[in-house]
């Protein structure tokens, strides 16, 4: 059992990606079959609030589903987005897929400068840490590539397990897999997903990069972090 344990969120806490997200792929995707496209991100937008595994926590999906099955309703959406625009369903198809592939190109994500300083200090300090992230099926693949593995101890994806947060399952999934252990916490940038799911399930949380005042716990930096759980 690890007697100290931080479950972090990845996306918007400990990366990010550089060129956008679902709607910048879309219209990356466009763009390399139309150069002059009128067409913009935000156009895609009604398409990317529903239809996503987190869109609906309350429900699990199949565990450990392929990338191509967990995709499909996403392509899907992507694909409506499309046809709203204006463009035939055969090449809307087309795009969906292009864009799912600019989205997940390793080189398109990074980690936050503060990341892995704060990490390593942590762990100096007794600390394991865990990715507990609501994500596509590929992040291991993107942790591996921004050598961010080294340093965590446990990996949960909702991808894999099913559970999308806030939904308490998967937080307490996250408990189980790390052995209970007496001190956790829970930081994340999302205050329904990371800060008030985990609160829920009984884990103390931290709020960052994120400006809201109902989290009674926040920081801009996750250096921050450091001085919040060490001096719980």
């Amino acid at each position: 059992m690890n007697p100290k344990m931080i479950f972090w969120d990845f996306d918007g806490t400990l990366g990010y990606r550089r060129d956008g997200m679902w709607g910048a792929s879309m219209l990356e995707a466009l763009q390399k079959h139309d150069p002059d496209t009128k067409i913009t991100a935000p156009d895609f937008k009604p398409f990317l609030t529903t239809g996503f595994p987190w869109h609906q926590p309350n429900i699990s999906n199949p565990p450990n589903l392929s990338p191509s099955a967990w995709w499909a309703p996403i392509l899907n959406q992507f694909a409506r987005g499309y046809e709203h625009c204006g463009i035939e369903k055969e090449l809307s198809l087309a795009l969906a897929r292009t864009a799912r592939e600019i989205f997940i190109d390793l080189a398109r994500w990074a980690l936050f400068d503060d990341t892995i300083p704060t990490l390593t200090q942590l762990s100096q300090k007794g600390w394991k840490h865990a990715i507990v992230s609501n994500h596509i099926p590929e992040l291991k693949q993107i942790v591996q590539s921004l050598q961010l593995w080294e340093h965590i101890d446990g990996f949960i994806n909702s991808a894999e397990v099913g559970y999308e947060k806030p939904n308490p399952a998967i937080f307490n999934f996250a408990l189980q897999m790390s052995g209970h252990p007496p001190e956790v916490w829970m930081i994340g940038d999302n205050i329904e997903a990371d800060y008030f799911g985990a609160e829920a399930a009984g884990i103390r949380a931290i709020l960052v990069r994120s400006e809201d005042a109902r989290a009674s716990r926040r920081c801009q930096c996750l250096t921050e972090v450091i001085s919040w759980v060490e001096g719980a």
